[in-house]
């Protein structure tokens, strides 16, 4: 399956991703060279993680809590966030209902998004996944499968958390990722 992906430019450009620092489409063209791997560089990957709508949203409720916590380490580089345009979607529309807009200004919420879109690797197409008792959640499964994260934060207890991994994604909660990330 192939997937477009949108880069900020603070991630080096892979096949299959698009986009730059300016925003502008850019995908890469011809073959991609055969090179074995023990002549490629050297580099250290940034652990890959998604945050679930539902930290994203307490991040900006809680100023001093494990979320907010997370999404600066984010900002700081401690990991590379991996999201879709489905939780863009999702989360510009959660943020919309009168009980979050009563506890998060909509500039809060507007500045968070526009990190989010600019500084993460956002999937543009997802693979069909399956396996949340809430089909609404099943988009997270399907970032975590088709990105490879390392982790998906959630506070979805009964839905998301009970998988507890999926392919190669552990499934934790906000709480568990600080400690991991020695916060």
């Amino acid at each position: 399956m192939s997937l477009r992906l949108r880069n900020s430019g603070r991630f080096p450009k892979h096949e299959g991703q698009s986009g730059g620092e300016s925003g502008r489409s850019a995908t890469r063209k011809g073959p991609t060279p055969l090179v074995p791997d023990c002549f490629r560089p050297l580099t250290a990957r940034l652990m890959r993680v998604i945050l679930d709508t539902n930290v994203l949203v307490a991040a900006l409720m809680v100023s001093d809590g494990p979320p907010h916590q997370l999404f600066e380490a984010f900002l700081n580089d401690r990991f590379t966030l991996i999201t879709s345009n489905t939780q863009i979607e999702e989360f510009s529309r959660v943020t919309r209902y009168p009980a979050i807009r009563s506890r998060i200004h909509p500039a809060q919420a507007g500045r968070l998004l526009n990190a989010v879109r600019s500084l993460s690797v956002v999937f543009e197409k997802l693979p069909p996944a399956n396996v949340s008792r809430d089909p609404h959640d099943d988009y997270l499964f399907a970032m975590a499968q088709a990105s490879e994260a390392d982790y998906l934060v959630t506070g979805d207890k009964p839905g998301v958390l009970a998988v507890r991994r999926h392919c190669k994604t552990q499934i934790v909660t906000a709480r568990k990722m600080v400690t991991i990330l020695k916060l």
